[in-house]
């Protein structure tokens, strides 16, 4: 069992390592650490973790072969091989076909696209304070169970998945969220550790 357990873990560090490579980390041994620490605490449990690592490697990589140009724009979060994907591209066109190059990923359960059409450039700045104003509310609430949320925000629309304890803790969440200058909208994907929905163990990578 504790074999097994390494090797998971070594799996996370392997696919973060790669994942910090292409994006640029510049404190790779911290983060990677910390990273496979909170992994192994998540309400998803480290298995899992490992196969959603895997699955958004392999997004990124389908992304950085056949659609470099947007790569920039886009954000995708893997949660129980259900993706979430964010940001914004110029056509209907462009939307469908990010979403068909992520339905070709292995891991992948669920597409949960967001993808806004649009040509006007959003406020990073402004969207990036929401992120971390909304990180820190959520950290600081002792009701809360953060490490199981991700967010993410694009032109003022705040994105939420993870998994909640009860209905009060997406509550909560949402109203952090709510409270925050400058949102414009919250779009919440957030679901129960009780829904039947939920990947309840690891499920084998689809070719």
């Amino acid at each position: 069992m504790h074999n097994h357990r390494r090797l998971i873990v070594l799996h996370i560090l392997l696919v973060l390592c790669c994942q910090c490579i292409i994006s640029g980390c510049t404190s790779p041994i911290i983060g990677l650490g910390a990273a496979a620490t909170t992994a192994m605490q998540e309400e998803r449990g480290f298995e899992v973790v490992a196969s959603d690592l895997g699955t958004k490697a392999n997004i990124t990589a389908l992304f950085l072969k056949k659609h470099k140009y947007l790569f920039p724009n886009i954000n995708t979060i893997v949660y129980e091989g259900r993706v979430l994907i964010t940001g914004s591209v110029s056509s209907e066109m462009e939307r469908n076909m990010i979403e068909n190059t992520v339905r070709r990923s292995a891991g992948v359960r669920k597409i949960l696209n967001e993808l806004r059409v649009t040509k006007i450039k959003r406020n990073v700045l402004q969207d990036n304070f929401i992120n971390l104003s909304l990180a820190n509310k959520l950290v600081l609430d002792s009701s809360i169970l953060s490490i199981n949320f991700a967010t993410n925000t694009v032109d003022g629309i705040i994105y939420l998945i993870g998994i909640a304890q009860s209905q009060s803790e997406i509550d909560r969440v949402v109203g952090h969220a709510r409270n925050i200058k400058s949102v414009r909208q919250i779009v919440n994907h957030i679901i129960l550790k009780t829904d039947p929905m939920r990947m309840r163990k690891l499920i084998p990578a689809s070719k």
